[in-house]
């Protein structure tokens, strides 16, 4: 988690790996669904060879980014921007559902 320098980690059961790459297009809610903080997901995340580097030591693994682009076409994580501001808590549950207007 730390390679990608995530802003925010969400859990997701049994999903499987690289699901967020449903979500662009979607709105994620947290928390409180008609109150609570969102986003809009815009984008997969490109990855640059910046995930091969060790973020505590510096040692450089190219495995990663060749697992990433061998998986997922480059991709690992999404981009999305604001709609409604707030605190996002450890534990708020994550809703996907359609662009919020």
């Amino acid at each position: 988690m730390t390679r990608g320098r995530a802003n925010i980690v969400n859990a997701s059961e049994g999903e499987g790996a690289f699901v967020e790459d449903a979500w662009v297009g979607k709105t994620l809610t947290f928390g409180d669904a008609d109150t609570g903080p969102a986003v809009n997901v815009t984008l997969r995340d490109e990855r640059c060879m910046m995930i091969n580097l060790d973020p505590e030591t510096a040692k450089q693994d190219p495995q990663v980014m060749k697992a990433v682009v061998r998986l997922n076409d480059n991709c690992a994580g999404v981009c999305a921007t604001v709609v409604r501001r707030g605190a996002i808590r450890l534990g708020d549950i994550v809703r996907v559902s359609g662009p919020l207007a």
